[in-house]
C-alpha cells in the first residue's frame, strides 16, 4: 500500500475498525514508513492527552495541605494584612474553579480537535472514494457515522423541519437514496441522485459550516445567484456548499459551475421565510 492510501485509514487502524486483512497491510506498512508512523503516533499522543486532562485526581490530603500551608503563610505576614479565614477560602476556591476551568477547557479543545482531525480524514476518504464508486462512498459514510436510510418524509419526520430537497430537484435528477448520519455537528440529511445523462450527485444539509470536510483540497470563494459559496476541485467534478437559511447545504459531484448555479438557484427559489 502506498501513503495516499495508508493515511485515510489510520484513524480507523487505531480504533481497530478495519476489517483484519486491510489492518494487517496498513501495520505492514506503517512498520516501513516513518511518515505514516508518525502520524499514527499522533492519535495515540491526543488520546493518552485528552484522557489524562479529562480524569485529574489531587494527590492525597491535598485540601489538608492546602489548608495548612495557607494558615503557615498568613501567621508570617504583618498582623494588619492577616486575611481572615473567609477570605482564604473564597480565595483558594477562586484558585481551585480557574484551574479546574482551565483544565477543561483545554481538554475540551484536544478532544475537539482530535474529532475535527478524524473527521477531515474520514470526509477526505468518502471523497477519494466517491471519483471512484458513489455508491462504495456512501457505504462508507454510513458505517462511519451510524447512518440510515429513510424516505423524504421519515428525514422529515426525525429532523423536525423540512430539508429543502423534500421538495425535489430540477428535472433530470432521480434520488436513489436518501440517509441520516449521525456527524459530530448534527444529524445530517445525505440524498443521492443520479442523472439521466448519467453520473452522481450528493446533497449533505446540516446545521453548521463545515470547511473541515474538504481538509487540504484546493479551495475557491464565488457567488452563485447571490449566494456566497464555497468551491472545491475533485477529479472530473467540483463541490459546493453555501449557506441555506438557518442551514448549510453542500452539493458534491457537479459537473461545472454551470449546474452547481443551477441548484443553488432552484433550492434558494424554494426558501421557505418561515424556517
Amino acid at each position: 500500500m502506498q501513503c495516499q492510501e495508508v493515511v485515510p485509514l489510520l484513524s480507523a487502524y487505531y480504533d481497530e475498525e478495519l476489517s483484519p486483512g486491510l489492518a494487517a497491510a496498513v501495520a505492514s506498512h506503517v512498520e516501513s514508513c516513518p511518515h505514516c508512523a508518525a502520524e499514527l503516533d499522533s492519535f495515540r499522543t491526543m488520546s493518552d492527552l485528552t484522557s489524562q486532562l479529562y480524569q485529574p485526581s489531587p494527590p492525597p490530603h491535598a485540601w489538608q495541605r492546602i489548608s495548612t500551608q495557607l494558615d503557615a503563610d498568613v501567621s508570617q505576614a504583618v498582623p494588619k494584612a492577616r486575611p481572615s479565614r473567609r477570605n482564604r477560602w473564597v480565595a483558594l476556591l477562586t484558585a481551585v474553579v480557574i484551574i479546574a476551568g482551565t483544565v477543561s477547557w483545554l481538554g475540551h479543545s484536544l478532544w475537539h480537535s482530535h474529532q475535527d482531525h478524524r473527521l477531515a480524514m474520514n470526509f477526505s476518504q468518502f471523497l477519494g472514494m466517491f471519483e471512484k464508486s458513489p455508491e462504495q462512498a456512501q457505504e462508507f459514510l454510513t458505517q462511519k457515522y451510524s447512518g440510515r436510510q429513510v424516505t423524504l418524509d421519515d428525514a422529515v419526520r426525525e429532523l423536525k423541519y423540512r430539508p429543502v430537497v423534500t421538495d425535489g430537484l430540477p428535472l433530470g435528477y432521480e434520488l436513489t437514496h436518501a440517509s441520516l448520519l449521525n456527524m459530530p455537528c448534527c444529524r445530517c440529511l445525505e440524498t443521492c441522485y443520479r442523472r439521466k445523462k448519467g453520473g452522481v450527485i450528493c446533497i449533505f444539509e446540516h446545521n453548521e459550516d463545515q470547511p473541515i470536510w474538504f481538509d487540504d483540497r484546493p479551495v475557491s470563494s464565488t457567488v452563485c445567484c447571490g449566494k456566497p459559496t464555497r468551491l472545491v476541485q475533485g477529479e472530473g467534478w467540483i463541490a459546493g456548499s453555501w449557506q441555506h437559511q438557518r442551514r448549510h447545504i453542500t452539493v458534491i459531484g457537479a459537473e461545472n459551475i454551470d449546474e452547481l448555479t443551477r441548484l443553488v438557484a432552484h433550492f434558494e427559489a424554494k426558501a421557505d421565510p418561515e424556517d
